[in-house]
C-alpha cells in the first residue's frame, strides 16, 4: 500500500469508489499512459447515513453510475476503516537469505493476536530516524479474509467487479502525490464521521491516525443543539460562512455564532496536529512538516485553511481533484475535495 506508481497507466481507469458514512464518491480517469484525466465523478448523499452500507445503497450507487457517464463496473474500494488492522513494526535488519516476508507476518499476527495466514498483509520500509534502531521500522496494514469476503460478497452481489481493496489512507495519499514529493507532509481528510491524518515523507505514509472526534456530524449536532437549526440551515453557515466573513447581513448573528463554535469543534484538532507535527520533527528533525493539505469534505469551509495556517504556523491548503488532474469545464464543479480518495482509488496500478 505504498504511494509510489512507476507502471504505464491504462487508457481507462476502474471506478474508484469512496463508500462514506454520509456520502458516496466515484471517480474514474482516462490516460495518455503518463498522466490522468478526469472521465467522470460523482459525489452524492446516502440515504441511511451513519448505518453499514448495504444492497439497496450499491444498487442506487450502480445506477447513479450508468446516468453519470461511468463506462464498465471493475471498481477499487476502499476498506471499511473499522476492518482493518495497522501497526508499526519492529524488524530485524534486511539481509541476504533473511525471510522478511515471513517474519513481518509473523510479527504481526503476534502484535494483533490473530493466526498469521488470516489476513492481506502490506508492509514498507520507513525511513530512517533521527535515533536509528539496529532493526528495520516499517508500516504495516492488513485486512482479515473474514471481513473482505464479507465486504466483497456484497459489492459484488450487486454487479460490481471488485478488483482490489485499499486502506482509504494509501488511496488519499496517492491523489495528493504530486505535492508530497518532497520533505514531510500533513494529509487531513476531514469527513463526517472522523478525520484521517496521515504523514509522508517523500511521498511514503509514514504515520496515520483516525480521529473520530474530528468528524464533521460532531460540528452540525454542535450547531443544531445550540442554534436551534434545521440541517439545511446549518448546512448553510458552514459551507457559506465558515471561518470567513459572510455577505448574508440578515443572518450575521448566526454567522458569528458558528464561528465560535467552529473554533472550538477544530481547538482539540488543531492541538493534536501540533503534538504531531512536534513528535514527527524529533524522529525526523532533517524534515520538518512545511504543509498540511486538505482534502475530504470538511475542506471546503471558507477560510478554515487560513484558520489552522495561523495557529500552527505551518502552510495549509485545500486540494481538490482538479489540482491533481486534468478537467473539462464541465467537470469541474465535480472535482472537489470531497473526491480525492475516490480519485487515489482510481489512479490505482497493479505493479
Amino acid at each position: 500500500m505504498n504511494t509510489t506508481q512507476k507502471t504505464r497507466l491504462p487508457s481507462r481507469s476502474p471506478i474508484g469508489i469512496d463508500l462514506g458514512d454520509h456520502s458516496i464518491k466515484a471517480v474514474q480517469l482516462t490516460s495518455d499512459g503518463s498522466r490522468w484525466d478526469l472521465s467522470a465523478a460523482v459525489c452524492f448523499p446516502r440515504r441511511s447515513p451513519g448505518t453499514p452500507i448495504d444492497e439497496a445503497e450499491i444498487a442506487r450507487l450502480c445506477g447513479v453510475l450508468d446516468r453519470a457517464g461511468f463506462v464498465g463496473r471493475q471498481a477499487i474500494v476502499a476498506a471499511p476503516a473499522t476492518d482493518l488492522m495497522t501497526s508499526m513494526l519492529d524488524l530485524p535488519p534486511r539481509g541476504p537469505g533473511i525471510p522478511f516476508d515471513q517474519i513481518a507476518r509473523m510479527e504481526f499476527a503476534r502484535v494483533h493476536k490473530c493466526e498469521a495466514n488470516s489476513f492481506e498483509l502490506s508492509y514498507w520500509d520507513l525511513p530512517t530516524p533521527a535515533r536509528a534502531a539496529k532493526g528495520t521500522q516499517a508500516m504495516a496494514v492488513a485486512y482479515s479474509h473474514s471481513a473482505a469476503d464479507r465486504y466483497l460478497d456484497l459489492l459484488e452481489s450487486c454487479g460490481l467487479d471488485v478488483i482490489a481493496v485499499e486502506s482509504a489512507t494509501s488511496a488519499v495519499t496517492r491523489s495528493c502525490s504530486p505535492f508530497t514529493e518532497i520533505g514531510t507532509t500533513a494529509i487531513l481528510d476531514l469527513g463526517h464521521s472522523s478525520a484521517l491524518l496521515a504523514l509522508t515523507q517523500s511521498s511514503t505514509l509514514i504515520y496515520e491516525r483516525r480521529m473520530p472526534d474530528a468528524g464533521l456530524k460532531r460540528l452540525s449536532a454542535a450547531l443544531r443543539k445550540q442554534l436551534d437549526l434545521a440541517d439545511e440551515e446549518i448546512d448553510y453557515l458552514i459551507s457559506i460562512g465558515g471561518f470567513g466573513q459572510a455577505n448574508d447581513r440578515r443572518c450575521a448573528d448566526q454567522f458569528a455564532a458558528a464561528r465560535r463554535l467552529l473554533s472550538g469543534h477544530f481547538a482539540p484538532l488543531i492541538h493534536d496536529l501540533r503534538l504531531t507535527f512536534t513528535y514527527a520533527e524529533q524522529q525526523y528533525p532533517q524534515a520538518p512538516v512545511k504543509l498540511l493539505l486538505l482534502v475530504g469534505g470538511g475542506a471546503t469551509i471558507p477560510a478554515l485553511d487560513s484558520h489552522i495556517r495561523e495557529s500552527l504556523g505551518v502552510d495549509v491548503r485545500s486540494v481538490k481533484a482538479s489540482d491533481v488532474l486534468e478537467c473539462t469545464p464541465d467537470l469541474i464543479d465535480r472535482a472537489t475535495p470531497a473526491v480525492m480518495m475516490a480519485t487515489g482509488l482510481a489512479q490505482f496500478v497493479e505493479e
